[in-house]
């Protein structure tokens, strides 16, 4: 029974983010705060480094909310490719298949002129 709650509160907070990605942009400060309880849930101790520092350095994640699902979509796509989460050539492979598909708005985000 216990497992069974916990896979039904991993899968409550998995829709439910998706949920959020839908809805308006002020909603989306929940995304911190679900994402540690996903990791509570997971067993891990603390948020990964180098995901932090991506995260710092893409400014429109988590701003920017189709972007920000695309990414999500892309996290799931290298998982099923077997791409070792975490390792330089997936932060890379984000990078790249985000820049692919929006080119137009990442100058938003980097030029000196937003």
């Amino acid at each position: 029974m216990h497992k069974f709650k916990k896979r039904l509160k991993k899968k409550f907070l998995h829709i439910f983010c998706k949920i959020l990605l839908l809805i308006d942009e002020p909603l989306l400060k929940l995304h911190d705060k679900l994402i540690k309880q996903y990791f509570k849930l997971n067993k891990t101790k603390k948020v990964d480094k180098k995901a932090e520092k991506w995260a710092k350095l893409n400014p429109w994640f988590g701003y920017d909310r189709e972007m920000t699902y695309f990414a999500y979509e892309v996290h799931k796509d290298l998982i099923k490719e077997k791409i070792k989460v975490s390792s330089k050539k997936y932060y890379d492979l984000i990078d790249i298949r985000v820049y692919k598909k929006f080119k137009h708005r990442l100058l938003n985000f980097y030029s000196s002129n937003n």
